[in-house]
Protein backbone atom coordinates (compact mmCIF):
# COMPACT_ATOMS: atom_id res chain seq x y z
CA UNK A 1 0.00 0.00 0.00
CA UNK A 2 1.41 3.36 -1.02
CA UNK A 3 1.19 6.30 1.41
CA UNK A 4 -1.11 9.09 0.33
CA UNK A 5 0.61 12.22 -0.95
CA UNK A 6 -1.02 15.56 -1.58
CA UNK A 7 -0.23 18.12 -4.18
CA UNK A 8 -1.29 21.59 -3.15
CA UNK A 9 -2.62 23.77 -5.93
CA UNK A 10 -2.30 27.22 -4.38
CA UNK A 11 0.86 29.09 -3.49
CA UNK A 12 -0.63 29.83 -0.06
CA UNK A 13 -1.13 26.12 0.70
CA UNK A 14 2.35 25.18 -0.53
CA UNK A 15 3.93 27.97 1.55
CA UNK A 16 2.09 26.97 4.73
CA UNK A 17 2.86 23.29 4.27
CA UNK A 18 6.55 24.15 3.88
CA UNK A 19 6.43 26.36 7.02
CA UNK A 20 4.84 23.53 9.01
CA UNK A 21 7.49 21.04 7.93
CA UNK A 22 10.25 23.56 8.72
CA UNK A 23 8.84 23.92 12.25
CA UNK A 24 8.94 20.16 12.75
CA UNK A 25 5.21 19.61 12.69
CA UNK A 26 3.99 16.11 11.86
CA UNK A 27 3.51 15.36 8.19
CA UNK A 28 0.19 13.61 8.56
CA UNK A 29 -3.06 14.81 10.00
CA UNK A 30 -3.41 11.50 11.89
CA UNK A 31 -0.15 12.04 13.77
CA UNK A 32 -1.12 15.56 14.78
CA UNK A 33 -4.59 14.42 15.78
CA UNK A 34 -3.22 11.57 17.92
CA UNK A 35 -0.78 13.90 19.68
CA UNK A 36 -3.51 16.48 20.32
CA UNK A 37 -5.89 13.80 21.58
CA UNK A 38 -3.29 12.51 24.05
CA UNK A 39 -2.59 16.02 25.33
CA UNK A 40 -6.31 16.66 25.72
CA UNK A 41 -6.73 13.39 27.60
CA UNK A 42 -3.96 14.31 30.06
CA UNK A 43 -5.41 17.80 30.61
CA UNK A 44 -8.88 16.34 31.10
CA UNK A 45 -7.65 13.87 33.69
CA UNK A 46 -5.85 16.63 35.60
CA UNK A 47 -9.02 18.74 35.49
CA UNK A 48 -10.99 15.77 36.84
CA UNK A 49 -8.68 15.58 39.84
CA UNK A 50 -9.21 19.28 40.55
CA UNK A 51 -12.98 18.90 40.23
CA UNK A 52 -13.10 15.97 42.66
CA UNK A 53 -10.94 17.80 45.21
CA UNK A 54 -13.03 20.96 44.82
CA UNK A 55 -16.34 19.12 45.24
CA UNK A 56 -14.95 17.51 48.38
CA UNK A 57 -14.03 20.97 49.70
CA UNK A 58 -10.29 20.30 49.79
CA UNK A 59 -7.88 23.19 49.26
CA UNK A 60 -5.32 22.65 46.49
CA UNK A 61 -2.08 24.57 47.17
CA UNK A 62 -0.28 26.09 44.18
CA UNK A 63 2.63 23.61 44.31
CA UNK A 64 0.24 20.64 44.27
CA UNK A 65 -1.79 22.22 41.46
CA UNK A 66 1.44 22.70 39.47
CA UNK A 67 2.62 19.12 40.07
CA UNK A 68 -0.70 17.68 38.90
CA UNK A 69 -0.89 20.06 35.93
CA UNK A 70 2.64 19.21 34.78
CA UNK A 71 2.18 15.44 35.01
CA UNK A 72 1.89 13.70 31.63
CA UNK A 73 1.95 10.10 32.94
CA UNK A 74 -1.52 8.70 32.23
CA UNK A 75 -1.16 5.86 34.77
CA UNK A 76 -0.15 8.31 37.52
CA UNK A 77 -3.07 10.59 36.67
CA UNK A 78 -5.46 7.62 36.75
CA UNK A 79 -4.17 6.70 40.20
CA UNK A 80 -4.63 10.29 41.41
CA UNK A 81 -8.18 10.46 40.03
CA UNK A 82 -9.09 7.35 42.00
CA UNK A 83 -7.26 8.50 45.13
CA UNK A 84 -8.80 11.99 45.02
CA UNK A 85 -12.10 10.44 46.08
CA UNK A 86 -10.74 9.43 49.50
CA UNK A 87 -7.65 11.62 50.04
CA UNK A 88 -7.60 13.56 53.31
CA UNK A 89 -5.88 16.52 51.61
CA UNK A 90 -4.48 17.49 48.22
CA UNK A 91 -0.94 17.04 49.58
CA UNK A 92 -1.80 13.49 50.71
CA UNK A 93 -2.85 12.78 47.16
CA UNK A 94 0.71 13.26 45.88
CA UNK A 95 2.25 11.19 48.68
CA UNK A 96 0.18 8.06 48.15
CA UNK A 97 2.05 4.76 47.92
CA UNK A 98 -0.70 2.39 46.84
CA UNK A 99 -3.59 4.12 45.11
CA UNK A 100 -7.00 2.52 45.08
CA UNK A 101 -8.14 0.97 41.80
CA UNK A 102 -8.60 3.98 39.49
CA UNK A 103 -11.37 2.18 37.58
CA UNK A 104 -14.59 3.02 39.41
CA UNK A 105 -17.42 0.61 38.79
CA UNK A 106 -20.57 2.24 37.49
CA UNK A 107 -23.73 0.70 38.88
CA UNK A 108 -27.14 0.81 37.27
CA UNK A 109 -30.26 1.68 39.24
CA UNK A 110 -30.85 -2.05 39.66
CA UNK A 111 -27.36 -2.50 41.10
CA UNK A 112 -25.80 -4.22 38.09
CA UNK A 113 -22.26 -3.52 36.93
CA UNK A 114 -22.08 -1.44 33.72
CA UNK A 115 -18.34 -0.90 33.18
CA UNK A 116 -15.23 0.86 34.33
CA UNK A 117 -15.54 4.37 32.89
CA UNK A 118 -11.74 4.67 32.36
CA UNK A 119 -10.20 4.80 28.88
CA UNK A 120 -6.96 2.87 28.66
CA UNK A 121 -4.33 2.35 26.02
CA UNK A 122 -3.75 5.96 24.97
Amino acid sequence: MRPETREFLSDWARDNAAKGKAQGRPESFAEGYARGFARGMVKGMAKSIFIVLDVRGLDVPDDVRAAIGECSDVEQLEAWVGAAVTAQSARDLLNIQDAPDPSPTVLSAAGGRLGSGVIRGI
